[in-house]
């Protein structure tokens, strides 16, 4: 879900030969990334949700269509828009609202490390601050996105399917997604 200027600086770890199986679907274009510069994080995510929606499908039917085995999703750090990118499929399987907000929440710990060294290395006061509070990677925060996404799309299924995801597709999704797991709400 990077940008290919992310591409660019930092590539990916592995190449062809390992076996891995690699799409470079970037999430954002450069005319979102103006649109979003500056906004609050829940107006910019909302924002990305609906510019990026073609872009959230063609990921998601890259995840439907995978071989079978496990599939990473990310994007340069694994907060914002892997975020709601796993927003998106964990509503698509019918995941309760606290359980996505619980699950971005995690993040925050994976993260500490990749957040502290981005602390450290900040140039300003300002700078510092900001990555401070996106460290925290706040439950609520999410369930604000969530509500907003549920209330404006009716779900990742519309959503998805708005944007030409198949159904076949979703069904894959979420065969992928649910089979093994423990189906209890």
């Amino acid at each position: 879900m990077r940008a290919q200027r992310e591409v660019d600086a930092n590539s990916y770890a592995f190449d062809e030969a390992s076996g891995v199986m690699r799409h470079h679907i970037p999430q954002q274009s450069e005319e979102m990334w103006a649109a979003t510069r500056g906004l609050d994080r829940i107006t910019s995510d909302v924002t990305m949700l609906d510019m990026a929606q073609s872009r959230f499908a063609q990921i998601a039917d890259a995840i439907a269509s995978a071989p079978e085995g496990g599939v990473l999703i990310h994007c340069e750090v694994g907060k914002d828009r892997t975020g709601l990118m796993t927003m998106v499929l964990l509503d698509l399987v019918g995941a309760l609202e606290d359980v996505i907000a619980a699950d971005y929440a995690l993040t925050a710990s994976g993260l500490a490390g990749v957040f502290a060294e981005l602390i450290a290395k900040a140039e300003t006061d300002a700078r510092r601050a900001r990555l401070q509070e996106e460290a925290l990677c706040r439950a609520e925060v999410m369930l604000v996105i969530h509500r907003l996404f549920r209330k404006r799309t009716g779900g990742a299924e519309s959503y998805l399917r708005a944007a030409g995801v198949s159904q076949a597709s979703l069904d894959a999704l979420r065969r992928r997604m649910l089979d093994g797991a423990s189906r209890t709400t």
